[in-house]
């Protein structure tokens, strides 16, 4: 069959400090590998890649875009397709998602539209359910299901077979047969096709989720997490086994990348890497082996459990250039409730071994969970000023967001406190992000929301306070990185993308918003 996979423009908040924050979309890139392997003919269409400098308004929702129009986007699908995939990863994306998807059955009602990705698969029931245009969702890794889909699209339509698939039927009842599965030999899984990708654009422009101006490139080495904090969707998407890629494999991939891109720096996108530390040990060495003049970070952050300094000075070795720890919390208490299992003590352990390795070092802390009180809110406000006198580099606070399909935003769906049937759910799903400046919401009834945007800018004002006391000389370091426009900490990624904006705000003051 013809495929046309879809990666929708990206949306963000009017008041978001963010100018654009579109990454060469791997997702997509393992579908179309994937796909192509069991010879299906595919086009991608990356609307954030093709037009990473176009902005528009959505006209009902206080949205910008970035990326392609909507008539651009159906302008490109090839008239030979059959089938349409398009790409939700994140939920306040689905209005921009769901307004394309209902333009596509509009203008070509005999295409199919299929929709996978994390958000959907988090949402499945509210997505189909409010979307008659809509005829399929695939539930969970999309690559197996995809593949599997197609041959029935083509054949005897025999859906019910092929676990964690949704389908609305000719009468436009919604069926669904459960079992949603996992790959487990992902070593079978093929590199992802860059080649109908505009990957060319992003490494100019410099774009990376936790590096700017230089060439970025993403990269899996696993897939899953064993962990089931209260906040997090994984469990929808993976469950919690986690599976690993051969670490010889996974450092042929940088090596085909530093040839083919002249690629410096690889972002991993694991939501968890660092489980394992004999694959840890091996990967690494098999990288500095290969002698690769590449640095690479873990953005997502990581567990703390097997990171000891044989394993943090070996990381720093092949190329590791920071920490990112993800304790979440100060107090025990509110660890216990979201059911994030670390030990702090140990945690600061091993971040002073991080710096003694020479890493740089980043934690995040997040304010405003149900049930946080004060007593386990001055705990974490406590942590933040230990770290500080660690001597970590960088702390950032954010509020806590109630993902869909997490279980956190299970329990306030059935206290009532979020309503899927209110006409503003999807309004409320554009501003569910953490990097809308104002307007943030406490679902703890001790928090108000003005407090909890005073906690999440205090935690790091405060942070950043102890920090340069201590330590005069890194603001130094912080000032020769912003002029080089190389933002490292969350304090000179603000500072940065303030900047930024305030450049492109004027020059959208010169012209109106591109309304669709």
């Amino acid at each position: 069959m013809h495929i046309t996979l879809i990666k929708p423009a990206m949306a963000m908040p009017l008041d978001s400090f963010t100018t654009q924050s579109g990454v060469p979309p791997i997702g997509i890139a393992y579908i179309a590998g994937y796909l192509k392997n069991k010879n299906h003919s595919v086009t991608v269409i990356d609307s954030i890649g093709e037009a990473l400098d176009n902005v528009f308004k959505l006209a009902d929702v206080d949205l910008i875009v970035n990326g392609l129009s909507f008539n651009e986007i159906i302008s490109r699908i090839p008239k030979q397709t059959e089938c349409v995939g398009m790409s939700v990863m994140f939920s306040n994306e689905w209005p921009v998602c769901r307004k394309l998807i209902e333009k596509i059955k509009a203008e070509l009602p005999h295409i199919s539209i299929v929709c996978g990705g994390e958000a959907a698969t988090a949402d499945a029931e509210y997505i189909m359910g409010t979307t008659p245009e809509l005829d399929f969702l695939i539930e969970g890794e999309g690559e197996e299901k995809m593949a599997l889909f197609l041959e029935q699209l083509q054949g005897d339509k025999d859906f019910a077979s092929i676990g964690g698939l949704i389908w609305r039927d000719s009468k436009g009842e919604i069926n669904t047969n459960g079992n949603n599965f996992r790959i487990k030999e992902i070593d079978e899984i093929p590199w992802p096709d860059w080649s109908d990708i505009p990957i060319k654009n992003y490494l100019d422009a410099g774009l990376g989720q936790s590096t700017y101006n230089r060439r970025v490139m993403p990269i899996l080495a696993s897939r899953g997490c064993p962990y089931q904090c209260t906040f997090c969707t994984n469990l929808n998407m993976y469950g919690t086994n986690w599976y690993s890629r051969d670490p010889g494999d996974v450092v042929d991939e940088i090596a085909h990348y530093v040839e083919a891109y002249n690629i410096e720096h690889f972002d991993f996108c694991d939501l968890t890497i660092i489980i394992n530390k004999k694959w840890v040990l091996d990967f690494c060495a098999i990288l500095r082996k290969r002698n690769l003049p590449i640095t690479w970070a873990l953005p997502s952050g990581t567990r703390s459990e097997v990171i000891d300094l044989e394993v943090l000075q070996t990381l720093k070795d092949s190329g590791l250039e920071r920490m990112n720890y993800a304790p979440e919390s100060g107090s025990p208490k509110t660890l216990k409730n979201i059911k994030k299992d670390v030990d702090l003590n140990k945690m600061n352990d091993s971040m002073r071994s991080a710096l003694k390795v020479g890493l740089k070092v980043k934690a995040t802390i997040i304010f405003g969970f149900p049930d946080q009180d004060k007593k386990q809110i001055f705990e974490s406000l406590k942590y933040i000023v230990r770290m500080a006198f660690l001597g970590i580099h960088d702390v950032a606070c954010f509020p806590f967001v109630p993902y869909p399909g997490s279980e956190l935003h299970d329990r306030l769906e059935d206290e009532g406190i979020i309503d899927k049937k209110s006409k503003n759910y999807e309004i409320w799903l554009t501003t569910n992000i953490f990097n809308k400046v104002k307007g943030m919401q406490s679902y703890s009834h001790h928090i108000s929301n003005k407090q909890l945007q005073m906690l999440v800018l205090g935690g790091m004002s405060l942070f950043y306070a102890v920090h340069f006391l201590i330590r005069p000389w890194r603001i130094f370091d912080t000032l020769f990185r912003l002029t080089k426009k190389n933002p490292i900490t969350m304090l000179e990624n603000l500072a940065y993308q303030a900047f930024k904006s305030f450049f492109i705000s004027k020059k959208q003051m010169a012209k109106e918003f591109n309304e669709e």
